[in-house]
Formats: C-alpha cells, sequence, structure tokens
C-alpha cells in the first residue's frame, strides 16, 4: 500500500466482478418485475423526473434510492400475489 492510500480519509468502495454482477441481475429482476405506471409512480414518490427513474433502471445512471422504491414496490406486489 502506498503511503498516499495509508492517508485517505474516504474509503472507495472496490468494484469488483461479484458486486459488477450483482447489480446486473439486480438491474434485470427490476426491469422483468416493473409494470407499466410504476417508473411515474417512483418518480413522484421520490420526486424526480419520470426520465431519471427511467435511465436508472436501464443502467445509465446509479441512484439507490430508485432501485429501493423499485424493490419495494415489486416486494408489496408480490406479496399482494401470494395472499
Amino acid at each position: 500500500m502506498r503511503e498516499q492510500d495509508k492517508n485517505k480519509i474516504v474509503a472507495e468502495p472496490e468494484k469488483s466482478e461479484s458486486n459488477t454482477l450483482y447489480m446486473v441481475s439486480r438491474l434485470e429482476f427490476i426491469r422483468l418485475k416493473l409494470q407499466r405506471g410504476d417508473k411515474k409512480i417512483i418518480a413522484e414518490k421520490l420526486n424526480v423526473h419520470p426520465e431519471w427513474v427511467s435511465q436508472v433502471i436501464r443502467g445509465i445512471g446509479v441512484s439507490e434510492p430508485v432501485l429501493e422504491e423499485a424493490e419495494r414496490i415489486i416486494r408489496e406486489r408480490l406479496a399482494e400475489e401470494e395472499e
């Protein structure tokens, strides 16, 4: 480890192949399970533009809150289907 690296205050997350694969499969799952109108619901709830939500879900943009909200909507829908 270089001396410069030891003095870093903020640690950067490591980009590994497994993280990349997880992100791809996570996005694929969200894309497959979202229904028509869900992107608009996510955008309104988070107070962001629907195009931003669309870009995040296509993997162009990065926003953890958008992905978490999409997963929440999917979880709720799956729970309702089970009942």
